[in-house]
Order: C-alpha cells, then structure tokens, then sequence
C-alpha cells in the first residue's frame, strides 16, 4: 500500500526547480521522477530509500531534469503565444489558417471556409470555447470516417467512438473496442491523424505493443 504524500523535500540542485517534494512508496523499488507537462516534479521513492539515496539518485538526475525543465518551458511559451481573437493563425489539418469575424449573434460555431476560419464572435473567451468545440467536432468526423472505412475493409467492427481533451495521449481503445482521441488530433496533418486512428484500429486484433502488433498496424 503506498504512503500519504511526504512532507519532505530534496534539493534539486536546479535553481528554477529548487526544492522537489518526494513522495514514498512501499511498492516501489526503484528511483525515479515524474515530471509535469508544467515543469513541476515529484521525486517517487522506496518507502525506506535514504537521504543520502536520495541526493544520490538527484545527482544521477540532474542533466534529464534539466533537459525536461527546458522542454517544459518551451511548451509554455507556446501555449501561452496563442491569442483568441481575431487574427490570430491556429493550425487546423496541419495547416495555419486566419481566424476571421463573420459576425452572427445567432451563432456559436466556428466554420472553414477552405481559407480562413470564421468565427461569429470576437469575444476571447467565446472564441477559445467555440475552438474546441471545432476541434472536437472535426476529430470525431474524421475519425468515424477513417474507422468506418477500415471496418468495412478489413470487417472488424469498432465500438463508440468519444473525444477528449488529453494532450499527451492521442488516443486509446478498451478491450470492447470503444476508443478515445484527443481533440488536438483535428490539428495535425491529416496523414498523421490517420497513423493515430490505425495504430489504435490495430489493437483491435492485438491488445498490446508486441511485434505482432506492429506487424497487424
């Protein structure tokens, strides 16, 4: 059963990370770190792992911590360059494409036109909301028509098809055959968006990473 978090801290010998909280274990046998997509971290730990472990294993850490935290920042950097208003250029398809005012107060959906993608709003917050209500609605369409044109072919039937918000993960599929993807997909090229939809098409007859599997995908 693993421990409540620890109270303790290590130092990470890092100035922008500083003081990393560590959190125990009596499941765990090894040392390691998780690093949040916002730079946080948490040192894991054996229940009974010493102080002196411990500054051991950061000393061994320190370079790939430093690599992550970096990454880490250039992932805020771009999150936060992105302005919902219009003007701005956000990627749709692998492409960049002008968010352009069509002003219509009936409406709450953004639209593309083939150029630009035209909103009916120019309220930041209406905008943002209105983007993934887009995205989510284009990652279902294209992946419906991406599986139903491979069950056909290969006649292997897939279960409900649900869109979320994960950004590390662009989907997945339960032993049912149910599968989930990341509403970012709508974002990317659409040669990539189709290698996503297969490789989790592909554990239909493989529930695993095995070779078998790559040899199926």
């Amino acid at each position: 059963m693993d421990q409540p978090f620890s109270p303790s801290f290590i130092d990470s010998g890092i100035a922008p990370i500083g003081m990393i909280p560590v959190k125990r274990s009596l499941r765990r046998k090894h040392i390691g770190i998780k690093v949040a997509s916002d730079g946080s971290c948490v040192l894991l730990a054996p229940q009974f792992a010493t102080d002196s472990e411990l500054q051991k294993a950061m000393q061994q850490l320190r370079p790939w911590l430093a690599q992550q935290q970096k990454k880490a920042e250039s992932r805020q950097h771009l999150i936060h360059r992105f302005t919902f208003q219009t003007g701005a250029q956000f990627f749709f398809r692998g492409n960049l494409y002008t968010l352009q005012l069509q002003a219509d107060p009936r409406s709450r959906i953004i639209k593309f036109d083939g150029e630009k993608l035209l909103t009916p709003s120019d309220d930041p917050a209406e905008i943002q909301a209105m983007l993934e209500a887009f995205y989510r609605r284009h990652t279902r369409l294209l992946a419906t028509h991406i599986l139903e044109a491979a069950a056909t072919r290969y006649n292997i039937p897939v279960g409900d098809i649900s869109v979320n918000g994960a950004t590390r993960r662009f989907g997945s599929c339960s032993s049912s055959g149910d599968m989930n993807f990341s509403w970012h997909l709508a974002m990317y090229p659409y040669e990539l968006i189709e290698l996503v939809v297969m490789h989790e098409f592909a554990h239909r007859s493989e529930m695993n990473h095995s070779q078998a599997f790559y040899r199926v995908l």
